[in-house]
């Protein structure tokens, strides 16, 4: 399974009239003892190579016609839940940018070049980097314009391609399989005005049955009440950063009353060869989202790691009598000020009367 951290964080910018390119978003709905499936997934091989720039491809596999597909079993809670978001009534079956463009994958490339005509008011960016097995993809997504659904989702997923093995339905080569959706197939709603920019980051684990650098990272957003997606991203594994640490934080409790204590354990791993020497510190964010005034509260404390090594610490804040009831976020950074940040997480935890 998949621990994952969302933060988000909205930052008011000039508005701007201009559209963007959009990125397609395709997923098809498959199953490896389909014999009609195979056509439409050589097809999709095809156009994920003539719409490389402007197409992203998720491949779901389905319960049906037989469960023993072992793409399907491999993560049976997540292909199941967004077969179920779509219902398509037979494999194969493709899905453009949310709209439903069937089985006949003669006519897909024409539907797609279509919707990449389509500007989009949204901009995605993307950043990757990988410590050990933990992969963080940080995006940013940018409102170009005035839009009518302040309430939106965005969904993460990782897909994987060239895995081989000889299916029922004689397809030997696998591409865009879905492997996990992070944090979960719900995704993360978020609520935006024109000229936001929105800024998320996601944590995911790298199972050792796949083949890293042959995976990739899907982002998108879309309408839950109409299914439209409105714009996605997509990022390689090749693409993604080593980051020579990491650092993990685990709270003893989120629930706090007033005058009691937040604790938690940091623990900082080393993924290189070599020593790593970097500062520590912790900064708060208040419920109503600003940074509270004395942030850093912890830090900046100076840490040496050795190669391969871990190393913890437990740290205590008392939370005083006078302080806002609500949702605080805390975050711990590693790196060197001011610029360079190796890697950070955030918890976040709730401050009550009792």
């Amino acid at each position: 399974s998949v621990v994952a951290i969302v933060v988000l964080s909205l930052f008011a910018v000039a508005t701007s009239s201009m559209a963007t390119q959009r990125i397609v978003l395709g997923e098809l709905f498959t199953n490896t003892s389909c014999g009609p499936c195979r056509p439409a997934n050589l097809k999709l091989d095809t156009l994920a190579i003539e719409h490389s720039a402007t197409l992203a491809l998720i491949r779901y596999h389905t319960w049906w016609p037989s469960s023993a597909d072992p793409f399907y079993q491999a993560n049976i809670i997540e292909n199941t839940a967004r077969t179920n978001y779509y219902d398509p009534g037979y494999v194969p079956y493709f899905w453009i940018d949310g709209s439903p463009a069937g089985a006949s994958h003669s006519y897909w490339d024409g539907m797609i070049t279509n919707r990449e005509s389509v500007p989009s008011l949204f901009e995605i960016h993307l950043d990757g980097s990988m410590g050990g097995d933990t992969g963080r993809l940080k995006a940013k997504i940018i409102i170009t314009q005035a839009i009518p659904w302040p309430a939106l989702v965005v969904r993460c997923v990782v897909t994987e391609s060239n895995i081989y093995w000889p299916a029922p339905n004689q397809m030997l080569w696998h591409h865009q399989t879905m492997r996990d959706m992070v944090p979960g197939p719900s995704g993360t709603p978020i609520t935006t005005q024109p000229g936001d920019t929105v800024e998320m980051s996601w944590y995911f684990t790298v199972d050792p049955a796949w083949v890293w650098d042959n995976c990739e990272t899907v982002l998108f957003l879309q309408k839950d009440e109409e299914r439209e997606v409105l714009q996605s991203a997509k990022l390689a594994a090749p693409a993604f950063a080593q980051r020579p640490a990491t650092v993990h934080i685990d709270p003893d409790s989120v629930n706090i009353h007033l005058g009691s204590d937040f604790c938690y354990t940091a623990t900082v791993t080393t993924h290189t060869g070599t020593q790593q020497c970097f500062y520590g510190i912790a900064d708060v964010t208040l419920p109503n989202g600003n940074s509270y005034p004395g942030n850093p509260v912890a830090g900046p404390t100076y840490i040496c790691v050795s190669p391969h090594q871990t190393k913890a610490i437990h740290i205590c804040h008392t939370v005083p009598f006078n302080a806002p009831t609500g949702t605080y976020i805390y975050t711990v950074k590693i790196g060197t000020p001011p610029d360079d940040l190796i890697d950070e997480e955030s918890t976040e935890f709730t401050v009550s009367f009792w």
